[in-house]
C-alpha cells in the first residue's frame, strides 16, 4: 500500500504538461486519502525543464496570487473548489482557455464551493480557473481538465 501511495504522490508532483490527465487523477486520489496538497504548476514545470510565457488574463495588473484546490480533476460536470484559507468571502470565478481567453464567469458574489458545469459554455479541454476574492482582492488560480 505504501508503494502505491508513493507512486501516486510522484505522479501528482509531475508538471501537468508532462503527466497529463494522470497528474490530475493522482491529485484527486491524494485528496481522497487525505493528503490535500496545493501545487504551483509554473514552479513544477520549471523544475522539470519547461518554461512558459504567462498569458495576460486581463488588462488590469494581477494582484497577489494564492492557491486553491479543484476536485475532482479531471471532472465531467461537478466541480468542488476549496480555498487555502477558511475565510468566508465572496468570489468572482472566471474560466480561461489555454490561450488566456475568458470563456465563462460566475457572477460577482459567488459563494459556492460546489459548481455544476453542465449548463455552461465550457467544452472538453484544459482551463485555468481564477477566483478573485471580492474582499481582499486576492486571486486564486488552478488548472482544470474538463471532460464534458
Amino acid at each position: 500500500m505504501e508503494y502505491q501511495i508513493n507512486h501516486i504522490d510522484s505522479v501528482a508532483y509531475l508538471c501537468p504538461v508532462i503527466g497529463g490527465i494522470a497528474t490530475f487523477k493522482a491529485r484527486t486520489l491524494q485528496a481522497i486519502y487525505g493528503n490535500i496538497q496545493f501545487y504551483d504548476e509554473w514552479l513544477l514545470c520549471a523544475s522539470q525543464g519547461l518554461q512558459f510565457r504567462k498569458a495576460k488574463l486581463d488588462a488590469a495588473p494581477l494582484k497577489e496570487e494564492v492557491k486553491m484546490l479543484l476536485f475532482p480533476n479531471p471532472t465531467m460536470h461537478e466541480l468542488n473548489i476549496v480555498f487555502e484559507n477558511a475565510e468566508n468571502h465572496l468570489f468572482v470565478i472566471d474560466f480561461y482557455d489555454v490561450l488566456g481567453n475568458k470563456v465563462f464567469s460566475l457572477p460577482q458574489g459567488s459563494k459556492k464551493n460546489q459548481l455544476d458545469l453542465l449548463n455552461t459554455p465550457l467544452q472538453k479541454g484544459y482551463y485555468i480557473v481564477s477566483a478573485t476574492d471580492s474582499y481582499s482582492g486576492k486571486i486564486y488560480k488552478s488548472a482544470l481538465v474538463y471532460e464534458k
